[in-house]
This record gives C-alpha cells, sequence and structure tokens, in this order.
C-alpha cells in the first residue's frame, strides 16, 4: 500500500546524513529492516549531558538539515525528527534515523510525531508536508541551544496557542535566533519551504 511504497522510498534514500537501510521486508505480518551498524550514541543521549555550544549545534543542524533536504528533493517526508532519531557516531559523522519507517511499519505515534517536537498541523490533523519537518529541526535546534524546550512542558500542546516560541539571542552566531524563530512559526506558510531552504539559511 501507500506505507508500504513511502517506506521503500525513504529505504531508497542514499547521503552521508541519513542511516543506510541495506534491505526491508515483511514475514508473517512482521516488518523487518536491515540498517547499517552505527557506533556512538543518539543525540538525545549527548543532550542529556547538557546544552551544546553554538558552533557545535549549528554544526551538527546543518547536517541535519542536509539529510532533510536529500529526503525533501526526493519527496519523502521524515515526519518524526527528534534527539532519539539524531545519531551522533563516533568518527564524527552524523546520521537521521527512521525516515517514515516508524510510520510504514504500523508503529502508530501520536498522530504521526513525538508531542514536543510535533508542529501545529499535526496537532490538528492537518496535511502534513516539508515545513512539518522544519518546524520540528526548529525545535531541536533551540533545544541544542537553550538546553529547553521552546514551548513548556506541557506535552508540546502550546505549539497550537498563538504565542510565539521564546526568542534566541546567540551572541556569538547572531543570524541563528531569526533562522529558529522563523523554523517555528505556527503558520507553516511562514516557515522555510523546506530543509533546503534552511541549509541556504
Amino acid at each position: 500500500g501507500m506505507l508500504r511504497s513511502e517506506a521503500e522510498a525513504a529505504a531508497a534514500l542514499h547521503h552521508p546524513n541519513i542511516v543506510t537501510v541495506h534491505d526491508l521486508g515483511s514475514a508473517g505480518g512482521e516488518g523487518w529492516l536491515v540498517l547499517e551498524l552505527l557506533r556512538g550514541e543518539t543525540l538525545e543521549e549527548r543532550l542529556h549531558r547538557g546544552p551544546l555550544p553554538g558552533p557545535e549545534s549549528l554544526r551538527v543542524a546543518t547536517e541535519i538539515a542536509r539529510g532533510l533536504a536529500h529526503a525533501h528533493h526526493a519527496g519523502v517526508l521524515h515526519r518524526d525528527l527528534k534527539p532519539s532519531n539524531v545519531f551522533l557516531c563516533d568518527d564524527g559523522t552524523l546520521r537521521v534515523l527512521d525516515f517514515g519507517l516508524a510510520h510504514a511499519f504500523g508503529r502508530r505515534r501520536i498522530d504521526g510525531g513525538t508531542p514536543d517536537f510535533m508542529a501545529p498541523e499535526q496537532w490538528r490533523g492537518a496535511p502534513e508536508d516539508e515545513r512539518t519537518d522544519v518546524f520540528a529541526l526548529g525545535v531541536l535546534l533551540y533545544r541544542m541551544l537553550a538546553g529547553e524546550l521552546p514551548f513548556p512542558d506541557d506535552g508540546g500542546r502550546s505549539a497550537t496557542s498563538a504565542r510565539p516560541a521564546p526568542r534566541l539571542e546567540v551572541p556569538d552566531l547572531p543570524g541563528l535566533g531569526p533562522l529558529v524563530a522563523a523554523a517555528l512559526e505556527k503558520d507553516p506558510v511562514d516557515r522555510p519551504r523546506d530543509a533546503g531552504a534552511v541549509v541556504e539559511a
């Protein structure tokens, strides 16, 4: 079905910042994946030790955005970008994990996302597009730089309120605050159009 072809499209992505899927299939109603072996830790594990310095946050966000841009160009959305889906390899490289694959294999999340990283349109059940991933990337970048989430801990629901995210001031990277604010706009029309636009910015 559609989800199956989505999984195959995701598995066909080949980019240095996206985990390589060597094989996928299903047997007895269970889906399986063969992924490249990665050594290191997730961004979630890294963030438990404290916020990332500005330049490191920028590097990580840029690599995530490059992987996402490649996927968006191929017509694939991630839909569940969050720190546990970003892997920091011991060799200094980064891979984005789980491109639409959990979705395709029937592990349904809360209407297609993880609450703290869900865009307003996901909460509303409105159509998702590349800008939904851009919002999640904005939350990630905010979380890396500020050491906390942009919307207070109410399970992310304040993403649907009219209140904008708090402004980030990054002294050594003055253009970064406005970019994060743009990614976190409540109306998708006001966000960068896709991850490629984020990479350029």
